[in-house]
């Protein structure tokens, strides 16, 4: 994103933004209700108007600036009744989409918005024939909602979780030790699943689960189609030959994210989650990635635990 910038436009940049607003029609005019005739009329005072609007209570506009000071990409957002957030006129421009462009900056941005907001979720539609943006939206955690009609396809994206509030440190601060920790395997899981169990037992995350339920939730987290972060599935075997805790790491929403941490309740207070986070952290950081993420239960003793290794709190990306 070091190629990006990110602002809110003002009224003054009403060239910038009537020059985005009529490369965006050229490009895809069925994904805006304004016509490019329409748009190309407009004077002066009816695009300052537009910028205005979106200074008013209820509204967010966010653009990217390529290093060359052009405007590459929108988005925005407004609040209906419920409330209800709503994303709207999405647009990059061909030559900046894909991985290394702006549009997750600029989701991430409408999101925090919307955080701050109050509002539980994001919503959007988009067109059902547009893969491209239907594999991004779900890549960062928008699932449909059954709405729509035969040419949209509405998707929501859940903006937070009471309770369960999603951190982030970065890999540099953590990646301090240099233990050789063994990468997991499928054999393991069985062991990982009694891990799991006799860990959560008692608290409101193990209720109803047992070991096997949990073997098979990491069976899926470590299917390759979950993109997990290649070497982040590590173990710790105690002097017995037994699994004593263990790490599991996979992408979510761009960054690698702890799906599980968990430590045999007669091995905890040794040092074993410590190890195991600062050589996922190693190993992520190798890769280029320069944070690590999870979420945890508040209650969850483990929630100071990760704030003293220096995990803060963040608005679900």
């Amino acid at each position: 994103m070091d190629r990006y910038r990110l602002l809110t436009p003002s009224e003054e940049q009403w060239e910038e933004s009537r020059e985005l607003r009529l490369r965006a029609l050229c490009d895809a005019p069925e994904a805006f209700s304004e016509a490019l005739e329409v748009a190309l009329e407009r004077a002066e005072s009816d695009w300052r108007a537009r910028l205005r609007g979106y200074d008013r209570s209820g509204n967010f506009r966010v653009v990217a600036v390529a290093e060359d000071g052009r405007w590459v990409g929108e988005m925005a957002v407004y609040l209906s009744e419920g409330p209800r957030a709503n994303l709207y006129n999405v647009w990059v421009t061909p030559e900046h989409r894909g991985l290394e462009g702006p549009a997750r900056a600029l989701l991430t941005a409408c999101l925090t918005w919307a955080v701050r907001e109050g509002v539980p979720n994001l919503h959007l539609l988009v067109r059902r024939t547009n893969r491209r943006a239907i594999a991004f939206y779900r890549r960062n955690g928008f699932v449909d909602t059954g709405g729509g009609d035969s040419d949209e396809l509405e998707l929501v994206r859940p903006l937070a979780v009471p309770g369960r509030p999603y951190l982030r440190a970065h890999t540099s601060a953590l990646a301090r030790d240099g233990s050789p920790l063994r990468q997991l395997t499928a054999d393991d899981l069985p062991a990982l699943g009694r891990v799991t169990a006799l860990a959560l037992a008692g608290t409101p995350d193990g209720a109803g689960r047992s070991a096997g339920t949990w073997a098979e939730e990491l069976r899926r987290d470590l299917d390759p189609e979950h993109d997990p972060v290649r070497g982040a599935w590590l173990a710790i075997d105690d002097v017995e030959g037994r699994v004593a805790a263990f790490v599991a790491t996979r992408m979510w929403w761009g960054t690698p994210f702890v799906t599980f941490l968990m430590t045999r309740p007669d091995q905890q207070r040794r040092g074993h989650g410590t190890r195991l986070l600062s050589a996922v952290a190693a190993r992520v950081r190798e890769e280029g990635h320069d944070e690590l993420s999870l979420i945890v239960t508040r209650a969850n003793h483990a929630f100071e635990f990760y704030r003293g290794l220096g995990f803060e709190e963040h608005p679900r990306p």
